[in-house]
């Protein structure tokens, strides 16, 4: 009885290890080798690990009396580098045997407890991070002062739809289309800025850089099919970015040629 709650201890860990690193950004193939370089760390040697973008099934000691297996849906949460590069020097440690099963338990809770970014700063470095972008664009400082202060809004507006629970391909046309229309009102109201510099500096922080960068990663690691997923998000995002911007020239347009 006590090797099977054992090993029980040791795949739970081992998937929760797995599921707050697919949850805060984590590839689907990393998240994978990182299972299983926990479980052999603690000397299992009878495993099977299957992850997928959202999802994760775990098998370990299928001929022997302590067989264990856990199915885990994960839902994605806010990217967060920090706690990623905390669980992979966790599973290090693991894996070099340097920490024991107490011991990482107690380190994952305290990364479970650890504070997201504050607000405030998100949205000053999302502000900074756009109008950079903007500048790189070709810019100046009407357009910069302008993204700066509309993508800190936008920020702003995202996150308090993440808060809300809306969707995020229904927060993504909004934000876009609301975007697109202030930078068209600024501009009806006689701020000599270019719109198009504007709307481009404003919406790069509703780009999916990482999905898309993530599905190449998965494509090479031939994880075809979380590849396929984060590529779908990626263009469906991408999409989403198309529709609000195209109705927001529309409703400037339309509020241009009656004032």
């Amino acid at each position: 009885m006590e090797n099977t709650q054992q090993s029980q201890q040791i795949l739970r860990l081992a998937i929760t290890i797995g599921e707050m690193m697919l949850q805060y950004g984590g590839e689907t193939y990393r998240t994978q080798e990182t299972i299983e370089r926990v479980l052999i760390g603690f000397g299992v040697d009878d495993f099977n690990v299957f992850v997928i973008t959202n999802g994760i099934m775990a098998s370990m000691n299928e001929e022997r009396p302590d067989r264990s297996s856990i199915v885990r849906n994960v839902p994605m949460k806010d990217i967060n580098l920090e706690k990623i590069a905390l669980l992979n020097q966790l599973a290090r440690d693991i894996s070099l045997h340097e920490c024991s099963l107490e011991e990482a338990w107690r380190r994952l809770d305290e990364c479970k407890r650890m504070s997201g970014i504050n607000l405030a700063v998100m949205i000053l470095v999302s502000g900074l991070g756009a109008a950079s972008a903007c500048y790189v664009l070709g810019g100046r400082f009407f357009e910069l002062v302008t993204v700066f202060v509309l993508s800190m809004l936008l920020a702003a507006f995202l996150w308090d739809r993440g808060r809300k629970k809306t969707s995020k391909y229904v927060a993504i046309i909004a934000g876009s289309l609301i975007v697109t229309v202030l930078s068209g009102l600024l501009s009806l109201i006689g701020v000599p800025f270019h719109t198009n510099l504007v709307v481009d500096g404003a919406i790069i922080l509703l780009v999916p850089g990482i999905s898309l960068a993530s599905a190449i990663r998965d494509y090479f690691m031939e994880n075809y099919l979380a590849g396929t997923v984060r590529l779908i998000d990626a263009l469906v995002t991408g999409s989403c970015i198309a529709v609000g911007v195209a109705a927001g020239m529309f409703i400037s347009n339309w509020i241009g040629g009656i004032v």
